[in-house]
């Protein structure tokens, strides 16, 4: 099996390690362990007065534990966040209706003044609802995934997600030539993409960093 745009396999226990993932499983990676923290620095130097962020994210519709509220991903990113005193709030959404209420929650409710939004499940289904939260009610946020920027996002920082999908073709094509899925190291990514929307940060009342636009490979103006 090639699974593509894997997050964080490691802690989820799809796999026993990149090198050698062991199982009849293997595929592209769209995140390390410290992409988490990266995105949290990041989000800091947009916003310099964020105190709590909600992290918002989608497990797996067959996974009844939240793996990644007990991953060493989030972990990391907690102790970004803590380095910045900052607050994660984690509140995983599996359908639908979880995420409508958590949509039709003001941000003062939920007690946050900030996002942090992973690409994935019923979140990548409803990105867009979730963009037109961050803008009705002036949340800044950060999205796992830099085509949201192009949707009206604020910032955002991750893989590029169609080039992660066309390498898992090689993986494809190497199976069906004989190669074993359990032998096939699982290939993280080694380039990641800042997307930075000027328009959505003109809405918030933000002025990018200079710092932060020098780094950006796609501005929006």
């Amino acid at each position: 099996m090639v699974a593509v745009l894997l997050s964080d396999p490691l802690s989820l226990g799809v796999i026993d390690t990149l090198a050698r993932p062991g199982r009849n499983i293997t595929g592209t990676s769209i995140s390390g362990r410290d992409v988490f923290a990266k995105r949290i620095e990041l989000l800091k130097e947009v916003v310099p007065g964020v105190r709590k962020v909600l992290l918002l994210w989608s497990p797996l519709p067959s996974d009844n534990s939240a793996p990644l509220s007990r991953s060493s991903a989030l972990d990391e990113a907690r102790r970004a966040a803590s380095a910045l005193d900052l607050d994660i709030v984690s509140l995983p959404v599996r359908t639908p209706e979880e995420l409508n209420d958590v949509l039709a929650a003001p941000p003062d409710k939920l007690g946050i003044d900030a996002m942090l939004v992973l690409r994935g499940g019923i979140l990548s289904v409803y990105q867009d609802h979730v963009v037109e939260f961050a803008k009705h009610y002036h949340v800044p946020a950060m999205y796992s995934d830099p085509s949201t920027v192009a949707a009206g996002g604020l910032i955002g920082y991750g893989a590029d997600y169609v080039l992660r999908s066309r390498r898992a073709a090689t993986y494809v094509d190497r199976i069906l030539q004989g190669a074993n899925p359990a032998d096939l190291p699982v290939e993280q990514p080694t380039i990641f993409k800042l997307s930075v929307n000027l328009r959505a940060a003109q809405a918030l009342g933000l002025t990018i960093p200079s710092s932060v636009l020098i780094r950006a490979d796609e501005v929006i103006e």
